[in-house]
């Protein structure tokens, strides 16, 4: 009769450690299955982003250089201040793609610095307020096209900074901003945007 209890006893202890055994699985592979699926929502989301910005050059003019005054190189510059997730696909897009006929270069500076070459499209990483600040004194009045991805940037200055909404990448633009720089963006990207005066 005991051993016949132990027994019963013996399986129902297998069984509970088989059920944990069990959930705690399941519990893993959600949970990892949520991460995969939240690191490719992310890099999905980068991968549209640095298409947006290769577009934009379709949607954007800069103006010609003065006579006397030609552009520092035949690069088509776009520099990254401060950290940014985007640097390896900007990287991977001057690569294998031209901008406006000309090859793309990529510089990054520290997000405390400024730009030695004044760039076509300067991106903005990570940075401290005050040092946006100091970018978008020095980018002010010049014909560079400033773009970020940080909540509230557009109303700072930054020309056209990106947002999610509805798990989709959108984009902003301070239609101020770009007047200030003499570059003129088309009607047509115009209306995809939400304007920020």
């Amino acid at each position: 009769m005991r051993s016949c209890i132990e027994g019963r006893i013996n399986s129902l202890v297998r069984a509970v450690a088989f059920a944990s055994w069990i959930t705690g699985l399941l519990l893993f592979l959600m949970i990892n299955s949520a991460a995969a699926t939240t690191q490719d929502e992310i890099q999905l989301s980068l991968q549209v982003k640095t298409a947006f910005i290769y577009r934009f050059t379709n949607w954007v003019t800069w103006p010609a250089p003065k006579q006397g005054n030609p552009k520092e190189n035949n690069f088509f510059l776009i520099t990254i201040v401060g950290e940014s997730p985007l640097s390896p696909y900007l990287s991977q897009l001057a690569s294998n793609r031209r901008i406006q006929k000309r090859p793309v270069q990529i510089n990054s500076v520290h997000s405390s610095a400024l730009p030695s070459q004044r760039p076509d499209i300067l991106v903005i990483g990570n940075v401290h307020p005050k040092n946006l600040d100091k970018i978008l004194d020095f980018t002010r009045v010049l014909p560079i096209l400033v773009i970020a991805d940080h909540q509230g940037f557009a109303k700072e200055g930054v020309m056209i900074n990106f947002y999610i909404e509805n798990g989709k990448v959108r984009f902003e633009i301070n239609k101020s901003a770009v007047e200030r720089s003499g570059i003129q963006i088309s009607s047509q990207l115009l209306k995809l945007a939400r304007i920020i005066e």
